[in-house]
């Protein structure tokens, strides 16, 4: 008959393999942290608009982002690297080659367009013919300043040639309505109001860019969208021919070391808020791995092509993030564990086994003495018996291949408490 040492040391065994599979899940896979940081632009900017509509839907499951607005892309590349921010829409174009090193990106969000605004009574063709004009692009800290000085500088127009304004969006727009500056450079979706005010404005002009291939070329994370006849206003007809706008792509970027849980979270959150139509996207076009001059995250890249887990499908979020770490490392370790769970039947039959051995030998002990019994032990050994009968109503139901052990000890009870009564019975009949 097994012995206690070695059941102890079978559930020993369990409970260490068990306590270990749990720790390697942790040590492998920590829990993610439920508050992320998020960098914006200002409190009327889109990528504001757009976050605040991620924190609500990051706090019904359980998460909250924090939302900490500042001026515009550039800034917010600054503040992940600092860690101060572990999340932000980033224009593309805008990191730098040794920042790109410890963010990625979990894909590109939406078109946003290079509005170049200028006076609609001026002859403006190209960029170039900017040069020696009073130019408005965009404050420090944006990626609207970033951008327009490339461009700018590769058509040959720098400080030293033309008037370069600083400024803020409102300011910006100031000076264009007021003719103090000659043009402007937006990087922004159409919903911005300026935007929207200028597209139908009749002393304000959009550059048609001329040899967007060019562009392409030199800067292969921009593409071009069409500003179509009448999209703006179609009762009106404008604009009154199609116009073509470079446009590079919002990115959501993350620092690397953000916890890959949260990447998958942040990419379902993005592929529900951005993935509808817009003036210039289709149903289902963004997210996108496209469109980015940044290393998209493994994470986001599998949930681009993959979407949903099954458990991310069916449970919360965190529940589904911890059943989905406990596949990744069971699956390896199911070889190791094979042993261990091919060898239950036997260990639990051992337990079983061990316990009716030890309630037989009890019966067995009181069988062996029922005849030469005294009156006043016999109740004490019905007592007995009585004692192994609630006991073993008591344990848990064994299995039906088992359940003719459970019935045949019980019929032996039976068959003893009836000796015992008649040696009850034969006592009390006997002379005094």
């Amino acid at each position: 008959m097994p012995s206690i040492r070695t059941e102890w040391l079978v559930t020993a065994a369990a409970v260490a393999v068990s306590a270990a599979l749990v720790v390697l899940i942790i040590a492998i896979n920590p829990v993610p942290p439920i508050e992320l940081t998020m960098s914006t632009g200002g409190s009327n900017d889109i990528t504001t608009v757009f976050a605040q509509e991620y924190q609500d839907l990051l706090a019904e499951e359980g998460f909250t982002l924090n939302i900490l607005e500042g001026v515009g892309s550039a800034l917010t590349v600054e503040r992940l690297i600092s860690g101060e921010a572990q999340v932000g829409i980033v224009s593309t174009g805008i990191v730098e080659p040794e920042q790109a090193e410890v963010l990625n990106t979990l894909g590109s969000l939406y078109f946003e367009p290079i509005w170049v605004f200028y006076q609609a009574d001026q002859e403006v063709r190209y960029m170039s013919d900017l040069l020696g004009k009073r130019i408005g692009v965009g404050a420090v800290g944006s990626g609207t300043r970033l951008t327009a000085l490339r461009l700018l500088e590769a058509n040959g127009i720098t400080r030293d040639n033309s008037d370069i304004v600083e400024s803020s969006f409102g300011d910006l727009r100031a000076g264009l309505e007021s003719g103090e500056l000659d043009a402007g450079f937006y990087v922004t979706s159409p919903d911005n109001e300026a935007v929207a005010s200028f597209l139908r404005s009749d002393t304000v002009a959009l550059l048609d860019v001329q040899r967007p291939d060019a562009y392409r070329s030199l800067y292969p994370y921009l593409t071009t969208v069409t500003v179509g006849q009448g999209l703006v206003d179609l009762q009106n007809n404008i604009p009154p021919e199609p116009i073509t706008v470079l446009a590079g792509a919002a990115n959501l970027v993350v620092r690397s070391d953000v916890h890959p849980n949260l990447v998958r979270l942040l990419s379902r959150t993005i592929a529900e808020v951005h993935s509808s139509a817009g003036m210039f996207e289709d149903t289902g076009q963004f997210p996108s791995a496209a469109f980015t001059d940044l290393t998209i995250h493994p994470e986001a890249r599998r949930y681009l092509a993959e979407g949903d887990t099954f458990f991310e499908a069916s449970f919360p979020f965190v529940f589904a993030s911890i059943l989905d770490r406990f596949i990744i490392v069971l699956i390896p370790l199911i070889p190791l564990l094979y042993p261990l769970i091919r060898g239950l039947p036997p260990v639990y039959n051992m337990v079983i086994n061990r316990r009716i051995t030890r309630w037989y030998g009890i019966l067995y002990e009181i069988d062996q003495k029922a005849d030469q019994l005294p009156a006043d032990q016999i109740d004490v050994e019905l007592k007995r018996l009585e004692d192994i009968m609630d006991a073993l109503s008591k344990s848990p139901r064994p299995p039906l291949g088992r359940m003719g052990d459970f019935y045949n000890l019980q019929l032996h009870i039976d068959l003893v408490s009836k000796r015992l009564e008649t040696r009850r019975q034969t006592l009390a009949a006997a002379p005094a």
